[in-house]
């Protein structure tokens, strides 16, 4: 359970810095290159917001085991957050986020135009872009769903199976 806590703590973390850097850094520096370092933070909030979970029901055998490949965790967890009410916008975002960040390695060329950071591709056609409105609605639905989350694996943190 401690481990389970720790990686809750961490993603906590991770959120607060995507946060911060969206509200806080962003409108002052304006440089486009944060917002993708801001989605990475964002994303890793959620992965391991999604771990921890996943780590919880199988601490009390609800499931039977936690798979190491992201499809796998994550089509479990789908099924597993309607039991707990989590809101179905912001599982789907994490796909979202995820396809970005992927397109972004992929991709041979980023560059900024216009307080936007472009991914395009290697004949410049463009991909996706994001901007800090995206960035900002990304933080807004993942702030409620790591919350909820906090919420269902604090209260047990004292759990007396531990001892």
């Amino acid at each position: 359970m401690e481990n389970i806590i720790a990686i809750l703590k961490e993603a906590n973390t991770k959120l607060n810095t995507a946060d911060h850097l969206a509200y806080v850094t962003y409108p002052v520096v304006k440089e486009s290159k944060l917002l993708l370092t801001t989605v990475e933070n964002l994303y890793t909030a959620l992965i391991l917001a999604m771990e921890a979970l996943l780590q919880y029901d199988r601490y009390y055998k609800r499931i039977s085991y936690v798979p190491h490949e992201f499809q796998s965790k994550y089509e479990i967890f789908k099924k597993i957050s309607m039991k707990y009410n989590l809101d179905r916008m912001a599982i789907a975002s994490m796909l979202d986020i995820r396809s970005l960040l992927e397109l972004h390695k992929k991709s041979p060329m980023v560059f900024t135009r216009e307080q936007k950071l472009v991914i395009a591709s290697q004949g410049f056609n463009i991909i996706k872009t994001l901007n800090i409105d995206m960035v900002k609605r990304y933080i807004e639905q993942a702030k409620p769903l790591i919350s909820k989350i906090n919420k269902v694996i604090q209260p047990n943190a004292n759990d007396r199976r531990l001892a």
